[in-house]
């Protein structure tokens, strides 16, 4: 974690306030109050410094550790012992079936059509993203409630559930994070994380993608990337690739992204969504995937 020196430096660049800093390879936790900056210490340019004046370093004062403040430093460390890291990924393959209703592809692009209105039991990452009842449905497939570590490795399983008994007993926040890659249908997925204040695993925003590696986005300006910037999708020319791309198409125009089709374009061999946000718009276009 550093010197002294460097971890009060950490301190003040968070500014006011209560500053616990985990060293789990000294095996320390530091507690530091700092109070009276009124300009903040991490100020890039010279410019930026003229108009608020030098970094004031305020005062710090080192703060005892109460004992349950110690008890989840030593959990915490127990966990970093044990996988080596505070970072804890997991993975969980799911099946979630949909009603046996055909989903109907909202594009004609010709022989990918009749592909696009065949049954399809079971959901997908794009049906997670869309529709908030499969979201739920698709998370509590994945975990049981009464040990939602279960699909972790035995040791960090266990050291994961000392470190939750005594996390909540303890103002101090936590270092800890856990999260887990859900694979679902057809090589989809997303991400959850452990949400330490409702005590449940919630759905990661924006970590949606497809088979190919392609991102699922949940909005219109993601779906080009962020603003002013440009996503390419790209879905190869098979069956599961021809039902992806429809399927990320029928997300893309229901995020009110409007997708050009240009007639005459073959898709057989595979194809291309391009998206570009300009102007505060998105604007995509299927284009054809030579090559493939």
């Amino acid at each position: 974690c550093g010197t002294g020196i460097q971890i009060q430096a950490r301190a003040r660049d968070a500014g006011n306030g209560d500053h616990y800093i985990f060293d789990m390879v000294q095996r320390r936790i530091t507690h530091l109050r700092v109070v009276g900056i009124t300009v903040p210490r991490l100020i890039g340019s010279v410019n930026q410094q003229a108009a608020f004046g030098p970094p004031s370093n305020g005062k710090i004062t080192t703060i005892p550790i109460s004992v349950p403040e110690q008890q989840q430093f030593n959990a915490a460390q127990n966990l970093y012992d044990v996988a080596g890291t505070l970072e804890i990924v997991g993975a969980v393959n799911i099946d979630v079936s949909l009603p046996s209703v055909a989903k109907q592809a909202r594009l004609d692009i010709g022989s990918a059509s009749s592909l696009a209105n065949s049954d399809s039991q079971e959901a997908t990452a794009f049906d997670v993203v869309s529709t908030p009842i499969v979201k739920q449905a698709a998370i509590n497939a994945a975990y049981s409630w009464d040990h939602p570590f279960d699909h972790l490795r035995v040791d960090i399983r266990t050291a994961l559930s000392n470190y939750m008994s005594v996390v909540k007993t303890s103002m101090m926040g936590t270092p800890v994070t856990v999260r887990d890659v859900i694979n679902m249908s057809g090589g989809t997925s997303f991400q959850t994380h452990w949400d330490f204040a409702t005590q449940s695993y919630q759905y990661s925003p924006g970590s949606a993608k497809d088979g190919f590696g392609n991102p699922i986005p949940e909005n219109s300006v993601d779906a080009a990337g962020g603003p002013n910037s440009h996503q390419n999708y790209v879905y190869p020319g098979t069956t599961t690739g021809l039902l992806q791309g429809i399927s990320q198409v029928e997300n893309l125009q229901g995020l009110g992204v409007n997708v050009d089709f240009p007639g005459g374009v073959p898709i057989t061999n595979g194809f291309t969504i391009s998206c570009v946000n300009s102007n505060g718009g998105t604007a995509c276009t299927i284009v054809r995937t030579s090559g493939m």
